[in-house]
């Protein structure tokens, strides 16, 4: 008499049936404690933004970073709105950081773009710059500050030959 007689297609069905079990528990698991990494890694950047918005109550912390009060006085921007960019980036860069799971090279959003095309912003970055990490997220920021800067040169151009055309007729005249 068999104790246990086992069909071998059947234990080999079983058998993959139980590794894959296996397999997706651990995706399941692993895919969990990602999520939760993720939105650690938020919370740890939001708390960020918070101390960066804190610096306009703080301005002598600013001097750990290699920046101070005088500096941003000079380009003609507050306290407050030097930390209002600072934050501004910095949630910038997370969005940047979340959309590089998905996409391999994610663009800079229009929300940030059409803030660099404020002088003041872009006069402001080299010191915000400063108390960033460097990331392709910062290389963005620097290539389209970059593209704008030749743009308003271009143009700057343009409307000095423009206004200058009529003086040369009236001294050739």
């Amino acid at each position: 008499m068999d104790i246990l007689q086992i069909d071998p297609i059947a234990g080999l069905v079983s058998l993959i049936a139980l590794v894959f079990s296996i397999f997706a528990a651990y995706k399941s698991v692993s895919n969990e404690k990602y999520k939760q990494n993720r939105a650690d890694y938020v919370v740890i950047e939001t708390s960020f933004v918070q101390l960066e918005m804190s610096l306009k109550d703080r301005p002598g912390a600013l001097k750990f970073h290699n920046v101070n009060i005088e500096d941003i006085n000079k380009i003609g921007i507050s306290i407050e709105e030097f930390s209002y960019l600072l934050a501004n980036f910095t949630l910038g860069g997370i969005d940047y950081r979340e959309k590089l799971i998905t996409d391999d090279k994610p663009e800079l959003t229009n929300y940030r773009i059409k803030m660099l095309h404020s002088q003041d912003t872009r006069n402001a970055w080299p010191m915000l710059k400063k108390m960033m990490s460097d990331t392709l997220y910062t290389d963005l920021i620097e290539e389209e500050i970059k593209k704008i800067n030749e743009i308003e040169l271009l143009k700057n151009s343009e409307q000095t030959k423009i206004s200058s055309e009529p003086i040369e007729e009236e001294y050739n005249s």
